[in-house]
Formats: C-alpha cells, structure tokens, sequence
C-alpha cells in the first residue's frame, strides 16, 4: 500500500547521508564515483525494506495486530536481509586491494556500498518498523477505484502470464538452464571477439585538444616559432574545411614554447586549444582532431608532431607501454621500435615517448695517458666545472642575505673549442693541454628521465579511436610479437606493461 512505499523511501535519505560523509572522507577526486556506487545501490536499499514491509503486511493480514506484526516481520526477516547484506559487502570488499590511479579512484565504491548498506540495516530494522506500527492502519479503509482496477490486473497477471510462464521454466528446466547458459557464453563471445565495445570509463565529449611538438636539437628559435605559426594555420586551415569557411569552433588556441605537457626543454613546445561547448556544435571532437592531423605540415627541424585530447575518468591513455631496467639509449632504442610497431595500426594516433632529446652534450672520457698521469673521471669534471661554471671562493653575510663569491675562467671560445686550450692540473702539480688527456665527443642529450621505484622508465603511450575496438584487440598483439624480442635485443627486464586491456 502507500504506507509501505512511502516509508521503503525512508531509507533513501539516511544512505544519502551516509554516501555524503563518504564523500567527505574519499576526496573531491572520488565525487562522480562515491554518487554512481548511491545510484548502483539504491535498488538494494528499497529490496531490503521492501522485504520486511511486505512479512509484516503478511502478518497484518493473517489477523496479527499492527505493532505485533511490525515486531515479527523484523525480527523474521532480520536473519536473512543481514545475510545478504553481508555477501554484497564481501563482493565488493576486492576493489579495496586494487592499487595504483585505479585503486585511489575505485576506493570509493566498496565505501559507498558498505555505508549505504549499514544505513539500509539500520533503517530496515530500527527506523522501519515504527513507521509500519502506524501505517498499518490505513489497511481497513476500503480501497478506491483505481486501486481495485489496479489489483484486478495485477492478479491475472500473476494468475495468468507470470504462473503461466513459471510452470514452463519448471517443467523445462534443463532447457531454461541451457538457454541461460547458451545467452551468457553469447555475451562473453561478442565481447571477447570485438563485436561489442565496451569502455570501462567512456570519457565525455572533450572541450580541450592540444598538438605536441617536438623539435630537433640545434633548431633556431625563429624557425620554431615560425613552425608552430604554420602549425596552428593547419588548426584553421581544418575549421574552416569543416564549417564550410563559417568558423566558430575554435574558442581560443595558446602557444607555449619550452614546455609540453610535464616536459620542460627547448626542444618542445605545445598548442593548447580550447573548442566551443559539445552541446553548442555537432561537429566531434575526434572529428577536429582528424582533420587538425591530416592537414599537419611537413616542416624540416619537427621530429614529431601529434595531436591529442585530454581523458575524463582515471589518468592513463589507452596505451601505455612502460620499459624499465636498462641503460637509457637502449630504452629509447626499444620505445622507437614500438612506436615504429604502434604506427602499424591506423586507429592508433598520438602516439609518443616520454624521452624527449634535448640539447647536445659533450662527453669527456680520459684516455689511457690521462689515467698514468693520475687523472681520473671526476678530478677531470672537477677542474672543468670549476673553469666553466665557476669555483666558490668565499661565502659572507650581508644584511639578510648570503652573499657567494665565484671565481669563473674567461674563455677565449665556445663549446668543443674551448676545450683545445685549456690546461688541467696533474695530481703531482704540473700542467698537461686537456687535449693530451681526455678527448670529447658529442651526442644529443636527454632533457628528463622518469623513474618508476627508482628505475629509469620510458613510456610509449598512445589513443585508440573509440569506434576502432578491432584496433585495440590488434595492438595486444604487441606482447607476444614485438616486446619479447625487445627483451632480448635489449635485455629489457620486467618492466614491459600497459597494452590495452592487458
């Protein structure tokens, strides 16, 4: 009746309560999770109210008075509502044990369900049943029209169809048994083979889409500044082709030289672009970013150049191939190859390593004279850090401040040349040409080294287009085809991890 549904929804504001102190406890970053574990749940609260209200209108029917009934049908349906309650906890108790951005996002549903659970038993079993004790008496008015209408149909339909239709599942319970299992191994088939797609966190449409540059080493700072100019043309030049001239997508787009993503260098550089509202256009975002690719130009001094957009939901992108536990110039070697592999797959796109080259450096090594003469590695850096970059002479106060005093060498040249006139003091006193006791060589830098549990770790990540599921079904091929031999030409460890779904 009313009473009993009025009074299941007395639940739903205790557990609401609940999930906001949960809420409070797990983060802002937990918000969307904490209120989709209250929505999963609320189905559960009205269940276990909806259990003991309808034992005790049984009670109330089969002649026992109204706070009789309400006591009996509580305690009656206390056993087995707690049950089930508990068995939901344990299932969801796992996701505690999930580590990493995953497990810091999905903490916040096992905390959900069990503080809404725990509300649930407290207001099925202590809140409940007094309200029950009262409503109960609303029962002996006769019903109205519309409720004996109601009731009429819902007992054919209980008496008719439903009974019907129960008889049949009985007598043929092996076939229903084999039906329910032959629709579940469908299910798993049509997942596991592509034909449907399923995404753990669909992210929303994006407002926000950005083009990382890379450039090489020794690139003038006018000819990267002219290039990212013609790059953002590219930006236009594909709004334009998809308005039919009219404009109006791109809100506003900002430069920024030096700098890509976490990445600090010369080297890089980074156009960050912000699209009118998703609900204002028709126009995907994936669509602005296809075009924005396709018209990127070719420009000599870009190592590389791709286009992406920020996810919604847990950090990650939709591959992330991380190797570890080898000397740095293998890495990369090894992350070239699997961006060589990654681009084998057309629905894969910004694909990159979080490597970048910086500037050019010069390599000392002592030569075997060097080393008679007691020269070693460090005494040589020492003297030309302290020639180049200066030596600390003294250290004095002054006011509120330490004032350093540094004693540089004036040089007579730049780089390499420098190099060719400098003296180095030998351990016995004398002065030896540099050139007679180490010699330099150079090669291009690395501008940062990330470093996972302190191991040097270089990241190839990538996006799949949504539509393309086959593509990302292909790209798990990477594990048995291309990083075993990575391992072996390399002698990357353990390290190889983050194919989608892997």
């Amino acid at each position: 009746n009313m009473g009993i549904a009025f009074w299941v929804a007395a639940g739903s504001p205790l557990a609401f309560l609940a999930t906001l102190v949960v809420i409070f406890l797990s983060g802002q970053s937990s918000n969307m999770i904490s209120m989709f574990g209250l929505i999963m749940m609320r189905g559960i609260i009205w269940d276990d109210a909806i259990v003991v209200g309808e034992e005790t209108a049984t009670r109330q029917a089969l002649g026992e008075g109204r706070m009789e009934a309400a006591e009996n049908g509580a305690k009656r349906m206390f056993t087995p509502v707690t049950a089930a309650s508990l068995t939901t906890m344990a299932a969801f108790l796992p996701i505690l044990l999930i580590s990493g951005r995953i497990g810091d996002v999905m903490v916040a549903i096992p905390l959900v369900v069990i503080a809404v659970l725990i509300a649930s038993l407290v207001e099925s079993f202590l809140i409940l049943p007094g309200h029950l004790s009262h409503s109960f008496g609303s029962l002996n008015r006769p019903p109205s029209a519309f409720r004996r209408t109601f009731d009429r149909g819902f007992e054919w339909v209980r008496k008719g169809p439903f009974l019907r239709f129960v008889e049949f599942s009985y007598d043929w319970r092996y076939t229903t048994l084999a039906f329910t299992f032959g629709a579940m191994i469908l299910a798993i088939g049509l997942l596991s083979g592509g034909r449907v797609d399923f995404q753990f966190f669909p992210s929303p449409e994006s407002e926000n889409i950005a083009a990382e540059v890379e450039f090489a080493a020794g690139t003038p700072e006018a000819d990267r500044i002219a290039a990212l100019g013609r790059i953002e043309d590219a930006l236009y030049e594909a709004e334009a082709a998809l308005t039919d001239g009219a404009g109006g997508l791109v809100v506003t787009a900002f430069t920024t030289l030096g700098r890509a993503g976490q990445s600090q260098t010369d080297t890089l550089a980074e156009i960050a672009v912000q699209l009118i509202p998703g609900e204002e256009r028709t126009i995907r975002t994936e669509t602005v970013m296809q075009a924005w690719r396709e018209r990127l130009p070719s420009i000599p001094g870009v190592e590389q150049a791709t286009v992406r957009t920020e996810q919604v939901g847990p950090p990650g992108r939709d591959v992330d191939v991380k190797l570890q536990n080898a000397p740095i110039e293998d890495l990369k070697a090894a992350a070239e190859e699997v961006k060589t592999a990654l681009r084998g797959y057309p629905g894969v796109t910004a694909i990159a390593d979080d490597l970048p080259y910086g500037k050019r450096e010069l390599i000392v090594e002592v030569t075997p004279r060097g080393l008679a003469l007691g020269f070693t590695a460090e005494s040589v850096g020492t003297q030309l850090r302290n020639a180049f970059d200066g030596a600390i002479a003294t250290r004095f106060p002054r006011d509120d401040e330490e004032i350093t005093v540094r004693v540089l060498r004036e040089q007579q040249s730049e780089g390499a040349q420098a190099l060719e006139n400098f003296y180095l003091r030998a351990p016995d006193g004398t002065f030896v040409r540099f050139p007679e006791v180490a010699h330099v060589r150079e090669q291009a830098g690395f501008t940062i080294i990330q470093r996972i549990d302190g191991d040097r770790t270089v990241s190839v990540t990538g996006d799949i287009a949504a539509a393309q599921n086959s593509v990302a079904n292909g790209v798990r091929q990477l594990g048995p085809d291309v990083l075993p031999r990575l391992v072996e030409t390399y002698g990357i460890g353990d390290g190889i991890g983050g194919l989608p779904g892997g």
